[in-house]
């Protein structure tokens, strides 16, 4: 930055030649070229600090990301995004697997764990229009089943039936997680009685204390992207994790317009000391389970962290960081220039 000077000689030596207006102006002067040369210094020694200052905010925002939940209308049993892959479970054998792949397009997709591929029931098995009955349906028995898709995922969607508290889903890319679902019934408590029951007209109705629902998990960024999917069922609470039609898309996307907005307000509380007994017995005396007629029965209830529904917010500018930076430094020196002068 270049400055003209007034004259080679300094405003001191000059003052008596003239008036106090004249004093006072090369008086400023001195002090605004001084204050700049030393805003100009720390800001040097400042800059780095103020742009990793502007920078780490802009990561953890983005970092927050995370997924959009949402739930179909009730009864709908299918997925309303773009451009989508589903696995419906008809072609597999039922009964007990412990690995099992599924190819569907340019997409593979591996279940690992203790799952089993059960005929549709009262508490599962979407209804295929192809055949005009109710298919098979995916259910994890106890601990993990783990989903690892051959390439990234930007959406993931499945019909969520007889949910229960004891129902886990969480997303990873890598080994970094990138959003979770935990429990099931709490959250969809708010939703309508027409969610209550089985839909299908086979199983009208059945299993009326718990919620069926089409839940979608949209990734708002490519950081938000995921290539695992853990499905849990927590062991010890004698239910079972039953879904259908699984569904995948590439594609980033906005929510569908017919998605409701997941309820958000759940605890990090899975505890069972409640009492309740949102059993899953109905009134023709059958019981969940898997194909092995366990007789198990189980509660419900769903919990979600708060950073999987965000707020859109302005991202931080790491210029306007610099810029406030400066102009505070700029005005601190002034203060004290002045303050000295007087």
């Amino acid at each position: 930055m270049s400055l003209i000077y007034w004259s080679a000689s300094s405003p001191d030596n000059d003052a008596s030649h003239h008036s106090a207006s004249a004093q006072r102006f090369f008086r400023l002067y001195h002090d605004f070229y001084s204050t700049v040369r030393s805003l100009f210094v720390q800001i040097g020694s400042r800059f780095v600090k103020l742009a990793t200052v502007g920078l780490s905010l802009f990561a953890v925002r983005s970092s927050q990301a995370g997924l959009i939940e949402t739930i179909e209308e009730a009864g709908r049993q299918t997925s309303s995004a773009k451009n989508i892959a589903t696995i419906n479970f008809n072609d597999a054998s039922t009964g007990y697997h412990n690995t099992e792949t599924f190819n569907t397009g340019t997409l593979s997709v591996t279940y690992t764990g203790d799952q089993y591929i059960n005929r549709a029931d009262l508490y599962g098995g979407a209804f295929d229009p192809s055949t005009g009955k109710n298919s098979n349906y995916f259910a994890v028995n106890s601990g993990d089943v783990t989903v690892d898709l051959s390439n990234p995922q930007a959406y993931f969607g499945l019909w969520l039936s007889a949910a229960d508290k004891f129902n886990q889903i969480a997303f990873y890319n890598g080994d970094k997680e990138v959003g979770a679902l935990t429990g099931i019934s709490d959250s969809l408590a708010s939703l309508p009685k027409s969610y209550d029951g089985n839909p299908t007209d086979q199983f009208l109705g059945k299993d009326s204390e718990e919620k069926f629902a089409f839940i979608n998990f949209y990734a708002q960024t490519q950081e938000d992207e995921f290539n695992k999917i853990i499905l849990t069922n927590t062991p010890g609470g004698g239910t079972v994790f039953e879904s259908d039609n699984h569904t995948f898309s590439d594609m980033l996307q906005a929510p569908a317009s017919s998605g409701t907005p997941l309820d958000n307000k759940s605890t990090d509380d899975n505890s069972t000391d409640n009492n309740s007994t949102d059993n899953k017995t109905t009134d023709d005396n059958s019981t969940e389970g898997n194909s092995t007629d366990n007789n198990s029965t189980g509660a419900s209830s769903l919990n979600q962290p708060s950073s999987n529904s965000p707020v859109a917010v302005p991202e931080p500018s790491t210029f306007a960081l610099l810029g406030l930076g400066g102009l505070g430094l700029l005005i601190r020196s002034i203060r004290r220039r002045r303050n000295v002068i007087k």
